[in-house]
């Protein structure tokens, strides 16, 4: 692994990320898409004991990116790509928010989000899935550093400066799986957007930094990397062009998503009832099985991990929403009942090395009293680039989301549907902000 390769292509990163360039059309429409879906996520976030922690940290630019990132995180509902295996926009997003000020048009907030969803994919590209199956939560350590890029490009940092964010905060990468199932995950996620905002300010400050970071005895050698460099030169394509985003029609672990929609598609053509239910068999690739095995939950993030709880509530009610991950929902004897009737098999191995590839797909068998067995098999996840959620759906999430609040957004949420005309993105912020207390 030769580091001066490495440190090569981030030095290059680092210039390409300092040239203000144009967005194509398809980028754009993806990045609205992506801010829709995500300030969603935030405002239900606001609701969560996560939030109000997180809130309780210092009121800077960072410390505002840390609380909106956290909320963003909180129901587990928004986005995720292939490249990073994490949540590239509930760090950009917050990011480019908690920076904005009034000589930012919604344009340069759009094109700082690009910015740094394409250095956590491209860093992606270089540890994974190595580095997420090893243990290490991707949102957290790949985030952080996609927050510094996309905050060296709200702060305007030229291409040395730019490189010394990316260093800085590649430096400060953490944040296990470990976390998953608890509160610590959407606070990884309010990690991510901190320590990129923090690197840039040091960066703009004067601070300098190591090349080494990168390479062998740095992060790629550390953090499993297995390829000197990324695949892809940055910006050729971007990253939210070539891979796109796959938005959440639940709020929960992506790696459930296929199933949920197996379990559902039964429920609407055969809809068997509890009682008639002998058995449920899960059978999925390793890497996700080994994400949503948590089992009979006793708290909300405990069940967004749970495919026994997941795939229960499908079967009987449909594709879950936000109300299924409402403490008091959690103990509902029919959905505990099928759920202990739901064996979870993780498949031999995976066949692909991307992630969520259709050539690993999920199947489901749901074994009938009468002796039928109802089976299915998915590969194609909703919300992806082969299944992409519309305008109107992106329009439901966000009424369920707002729907969580005392006082309904109503009005915010127009505004949020319109983010791509925003006249004003600082008043947009501090409007956002007033709905969290």
């Amino acid at each position: 692994m030769n580091t001066d390769t490495i440190a090569r292509y981030w030095r290059g990163f680092a210039d390409w990320a300092s040239t203000p360039f144009a967005l194509p059309d398809l980028a754009v429409a993806r990045t609205e898409a992506a801010f829709i879906d995500t300030i969603a996520c935030i405002l239900a976030g606001f609701t969560t004991p996560a939030f109000s922690v997180a809130r309780a940290m210092d009121h800077s630019v960072s410390g505002r990116a840390f609380a909106f990132a956290t909320a963003g995180h909180a129901f587990d509902f928004d986005d995720y790509d292939v490249p990073s295996i994490g949540h590239p926009s509930v760090v950009m997003v917050p990011t480019v928010l908690a920076l904005v000020d009034g000589s930012h048009s919604i344009s340069d907030l759009f094109r700082a989000y690009v910015t740094g969803v394409e250095a956590m994919a491209r860093m992606g590209e270089t540890v994974n899935p190595a580095h997420y199956e090893a243990g290490w939560h991707a949102t957290a350590t790949l985030g952080g550093i996609g927050a510094a890029a996309a905050a060296a490009a709200m702060l305007r940092l030229n291409s040395e400066q730019t490189f010394v964010a990316l260093s800085l905060a590649t430096g400060m990468a953490g944040g296990l799986k470990a976390q998953f199932g608890s509160m610590g995950k959407p606070l990884n996620a309010g990690f991510a957007a901190r320590r990129g905002i923090d690197a840039a300010i040091l960066a703009k400050a004067g601070a300098d930094a190591s090349e080494a970071v990168f390479g062998a005895k740095g992060f790629a050698g550390l953090f499993h990397g297995h390829r000197p460099t990324p695949i892809t030169q940055p910006g050729a394509p971007l990253s939210v062009i070539q891979h796109g985003l796959i938005a959440k029609p639940a709020p929960c672990c992506g790696y459930l998503m296929r199933s949920l929609q197996m379990a559902e598609d039964i429920r609407t053509t055969e809809a068997p009832g509890s009682d008639t239910i002998e058995k449920v068999i899960l059978r999925i690739p390793p890497r996700n099985a080994a994400v949503i095995n948590q089992p009979i939950p006793s708290t909300p993030d405990q069940a967004r991990f749970s495919a026994p709880y997941c795939v229960s509530a499908a079967l009987l009610n449909g594709m879950p929403g936000l109300a299924d991950f409402q403490p008091e929902a959690l103990f509902r004897p029919d959905v505990i009942a099928l759920a202990r009737k739901i064996d979870l098999q993780p498949l031999p191995a995976n066949l692909s090395p991307e992630d969520l590839s259709p050539d690993d797909p999920d199947h489901i068998e749901v074994h009938l009293t009468s002796g039928k067995v109802l089976k299915r098999t998915e590969g194609v996840v909703l919300g992806s680039l082969a299944r992409p959620l519309g305008r109107d759906d992106l329009r439901r999430k966000l009424d369920d989301c707002i729907a969580l609040l005392p006082a309904p957004a109503t009005a915010v949420a127009g505004r949020v549907m319109a983010i791509s005309t925003c006249p004003d993105p600082a008043s947009f912020v501090a409007d956002l902000w007033r709905h969290s207390s």
